[in-house]
């Protein structure tokens, strides 16, 4: 059995003229809790599979239109919430994503 984790990539594009804004705050606390997350995805498939890696993805956009941001937002598990904040954002509104590939 063998794991393998990697550095972040970064596909960072976003424009420096914009100012960085949140519509909530970082915290584990969400409406839902969720059993199977990046943190420990890889040691929960550790038990069924032979070979786990894990590759870390983090990317960069920048929005300049709210009902675009508002929606990726409310289609997210963890975050679905927030989306109702994004209405009182300026724009251009800049996020980063991180996400685990198992």
């Amino acid at each position: 059995m063998t794991a393998v984790d990697s550095e972040p990539v970064s596909l960072r594009r976003p424009s420096p003229s914009a100012t960085s804004r949140s519509c909530g705050t970082r915290s584990a606390t969400t409406p839902r809790a969720h059993g199977f997350t990046a943190e420990n995805g890889a040691a929960q498939l550790r038990g069924r599979f032979a070979y786990v890696e894990v590759r870390h993805v983090e990317w960069h956009i920048q929005f300049t239109d709210r009902a675009q941001l508002q929606a990726i937002v409310g289609a997210t598990i963890r975050r679905s919430h927030l989306a109702p904040g994004v209405l009182r954002l300026g724009m251009p509104s800049k996020a980063t994503a991180r996400h685990a590939i198992l």
